[in-house]
C-alpha cells in the first residue's frame, strides 16, 4: 500500500471516528433523556386516571352504593368515556381486574381477558409504597393487546384496592423516540457533508505530502537497477528536504563504490578462472586416483580370496587324490577283471545259456545285494548255511566257497543248481570276479561325485566376480559347498552341527557370499586350532535371512573387539592372516543390504550374518 494511501486512511479515521462516537453519544443521551419525559407523561396520566376513579368511589361511598355493580360500571364507563379524549396519539389506557379481565380499554379489547402468557399480567395487583399508600409501576414491554403489538410501550400501572383494579397507562416507544430519531438522521446528514470537506482537504493535504516521497521511492528503485548519477532535487528543511539530501549523498557514495567494485570484479574474476583451471586438474587427478584406489580394492579383494584358498590347497589336494585314488583302484580291478572274463565265461557255461543270462545281469547290476548286514553273528549265520548248502552238494570247501558268494551278493537268493562237486569254489570265483564289475562302477560313480563336488565349490569360489549381475542365491547350498573346502581341516577333530531351517532365496553374488562363509569359518577353525565344535543355523525373521557361525574357540579378547572389522587389523601370528578377511566380509554383506554383527565370550564366539530376502511379489 503506497504512503499517500496510507495517509488518506490514517486521516479519514482520525475524522470519522471522533464523528461517530459523538452521533453515537449523542443518540444515548437523547434516547434516555426522551424515555425518561415519556415516563414522566405516563405516570402523570395514569395519577389523573386515578384520581377520577378515586373521585367516583368516594362520591358513591358517601351514596352507600359503592358496592352496587349498576352503579359502579355506569361511573366506570363514565370516567373511561372523559378519560379517552385525555390521551395522545400513541397512548392507551387499561382498566383490569384482579382476574385479568378488560373492564374498560380505549382499545377494542374490552370485555376480553389478557393471556396466560401476556407480560400485563405481571402487573395485576402490583404496587408501591409512597407518600399516598401507593406508587406508580413503570416498565416497557409487548402486549397484543397494545395498539401495536410488535412494538415496545412504555408502561405504569397503579392498583385500585377498593375496586379491587389494576390501572394501566402505556405509550409506544417508537413514537416517544420519533423525535431522536429525526435529530440521529440530520446529524448524519451533516456528518457526511462535513466528511465529505474533510477528505477533500486531506486528499490535498496528502498528495502535497506524498509526492516528494513518491519521487524518492522511484529514484531508489532506479539506483537498485544499478542506474547511475540521480539525484533527487526537493528544497526544504523539513525531514523531507534532509531526506531527499541524504539519499542525494548515498547515491554519490554509491557510485563511487560501484566504479571500485567493478574493477575488483574484473580482477577476481581472472583469478578464479584461474583457480578453477586449476581445480579442474585436481579433480580429473583425483578421479584417476579414485579409480586406481576401486582397482587396488578389487585387487586385495582377490588377493584375499587367493590367501585363503592357498590355506585350503592342501586339504582340497587331499580331498580330490582320495576320490581319484578310489577311481584309480576300480579302473585296475576292471583291468584285472575284464583280462580274465574268458575265463569267467568258460566256468559258467555250466550254467544254463538262459540262467546264466540272467545271472550275469544280476551280478553285474549288483541286483543279488539285500540290505547290508553288518552284524558279523548274522554273516556267519548266512555263509553257515550256505556251506552247509553246498557240502550237501558235495563241494569239496564249502566255507570259502560260501564266503566268495557272501561277498558276490548273495543273502537269501537260491544257488545256482550248477554250485556243487568240485567245480563249485572255481564256479563262485567267477561269480565274484564277475560281480566286481558293478561294484567297481559303483566305486567310479561315488569318487566322481565327490571329486565333482569338491572342483564345483573350488571353481565357485576362485571365480572372478567382476560385475556380474546379482541373483538369487540358496543359503544352503552356498554354506554346504564352502563347508565342502574344509573337509580335510574338519576331519582333524571338529564336530560340526548344522540347523537349516527353510529359508527364501536372497540376492546377491554367490562368489562373493562364498568369500563371507570362508573367511568366518576359517577364522573359526583356526581359532579352535581345528579341535572344536563348530554349529551352523540358518533361518529368517522379519524380512531376513539369519546365518549364524559359532565355534568353541577361546574367544576374541574385549580389548580388540573395537578392531575386529579394522582393515589391516589380525590377532593371528604374521605371515597368517592379512586382516582383510572380516572387513572385506562386513563390505560385502553390507553392499547387499545386510549386516554382520558378533557375539564373543571365553569359550563361545558367534557371528551372525543378516541378508534381506527376495521380496515377494
Amino acid at each position: 500500500m503506497r504512503f499517500r494511501d496510507r495517509l488518506l486512511i490514517l486521516g479519514s479515521t482520525l475524522v470519522l471516528v471522533p464523528m461517530a462516537a459523538i452521533v453515537v453519544l449523542y443518540s444515548l443521551i437523547m434516547s434516555s433523556s426522551l424515555a425518561e419525559d415519556a415516563a414522566r407523561i405516563v405516570a402523570t396520566k395514569l395519577d389523573l386516571l386515578e384520581n377520577r376513579i378515586a373521585s367516583s368511589h368516594e362520591i358513591l361511598s358517601r351514596a352507600g352504593i359503592a358496592t352496587n355493580e349498576f352503579y359502579v360500571t355506569t361511573a366506570r364507563r363514565a370516567i373511561a368515556e372523559s378519560f379517552a379524549s385525555a390521551l395522545g396519539e400513541g397512548e392507551c389506557y387499561f382498566i383490569l381486574d384482579s382476574a385479568g379481565a378488560i373492564l374498560e380499554t380505549s382499545t377494542d379489547g374490552r370485555g376480553h381477558t389478557l393471556a396466560p402468557d401476556d407480560p400485563l399480567r405481571s402487573l395485576l395487583g402490583s404496587a408501591g409504597t409512597g407518600p399516598g399508600g401507593r406508587q406508580p409501576r413503570e416498565s416497557s414491554l409487548r402486549s397484543p393487546v397494545f395498539p401495536l403489538p410488535g412494538s415496545k410501550s412504555i408502561v405504569a400501572s397503579l392498583p385500585f384496592l377498593p375496586w379491587d383494579w389494576t390501572l394501566v397507562v402505556a405509550s409506544d416507544e417508537s413514537r416517544a423516540l420519533a423525535p431522536l430519531n429525526r435529530a440521529v438522521r440530520l446529524s448524519l446528514a451533516l456528518s457526511f457533508i462535513l466528511l465529505g470537506f474533510m477528505g477533500a482537504a486531506i486528499f490535498l493535504v496528502t498528495g502535497r505530502m506524498s509526492e516528494p516521497l513518491a519521487k524518492l521511492a522511484a529514484l531508489t528503485s532506479q539506483l537498485g537497477e544499478g542506474r547511475r548519477g540521480l539525484s533527487l532535487d526537493i528544497g526544504g528543511r523539513d525531514e523531507i528536504g534532509l531526506l531527499a539530501s541524504r539519499f542525494n549523498e548515498m547515491a554519490r557514495k554509491l557510485d563511487a563504490l560501484t566504479e571500485g567494485l567493478e574493477t575488483r570484479v574484473e580482477e577476481r574474476t581472472v583469478e578464479l578462472t584461474e583457480a578453477n583451471r586449476r581445480l579442474n586438474e585436481v579433480n580429473a587427478s583425483l578421479a584417476a586416483t579414485i579409480e586406481r584406489v576401486e582397482s587396488m580394492q578389487g585387487q586385495l579383494v582377490e588377493s584375499e580370496k587367493l590367501v585363503a584358498l592357498g590355506q585350503l590347497v592342501a586339504g582340497i589336494a587331499h580331498e580330490l587324490n582320495t576320490p581319484l585314488g578310489a577311481i584309480s583302484m576300480a579302473a585296475q580291478s576292471l583291468r584285472e577283471i575284464l583280462s580274465d572274463l574268458p575265463g569267467h565265461i568258460d566256468q559258467l557255461s555250466a550254467i544254463g545259456e538262459e540262467s546264466r543270462g540272467a545271472l550275469l545281469t544280476r551280478l553285474i547290476g549288483n541286483n543279488l545285494t539285500v540290505p547290508e548286514h553288518n552284524d558279523r553273528t548274522e554273516r556267519l549265520k548266512l555263509e553257515n548255511s550256505m556251506t552247509a548248502e553246498l557240502r550237501a552238494r558235495g563241494a569239496a570247501d564249502g566255507g570259502e566257497t560260501a564266503s566268495l558268494l557272501y561277498e558276490a551278493g548273495w543273502r537269501q537268493e537260491p544257488l545256482p543248481a550248477a554250485l556243487a562237486g568240485s567245480a563249485a569254489k572255481d564256479l563262485a570265483w567267477s561269480l565274484y570276479e564277475d560281480s566286481g564289475l558293478g561294484r567297481s562302477a559303483d566305486v567310479i560313480a561315488t569318487a566322481s561325485s565327490q571329486a565333482v563336488r569338491v572342483i564345483d565349490a573350488l571353481r565357485t569360489y576362485a571365480r572372478q566376480d567382476g560385475k556380474r549381475e546379482l541373483a538369487e542365491v540358496r543359503l544352503e547350498t552356498s554354506i554346504e559347498r564352502v563347508l565342502t573346502l574344509f573337509a580335510s581341516k574338519i576331519k582333524l577333530g571338529i564336530e560340526v552341527s548344522k540347523s537349516y531351517h527353510a529359508v527364501p532365496p536372497v540376492l546377491a553374488s554367490e562368489e562373493k557370499l562364498a568369500q563371507v562363509w570362508t573367511n568366518l569359518i576359517a577364522n573359526a577353525l583356526q581359532a579352535m586350532e581345528y579341535h572344536g565344535r563348530l554349529a551352523i543355523s540358518l533361518s529368517s525373521s522379519g524380512g531376513f535371512a539369519l546365518v549364524s557361525i559359532k565355534d568353541s574357540g577361546p574367544g576374541i579378547p574385549d580389548e580388540v573387539k573395537d578392531s575386529i572389522f579394522t582393515p589391516f587389523f589380525t590377532t593371528k601370528p604374521a605371515g597368517e592372516g592379512t586382516g582383510l578377511g572380516l572387513e572385506i566380509s562386513r563390505r560385502i554383506v553390507e553392499d547387499f543390504g545386510g549386516a554382520i554383527d558378533f557375539e564373543s565370550r571365553p569359550g563361545e564366539t558367534t557371528f551372525r550374518v543378516r541378508l534381506p530376502l527376495i521380496a515377494k511379489p
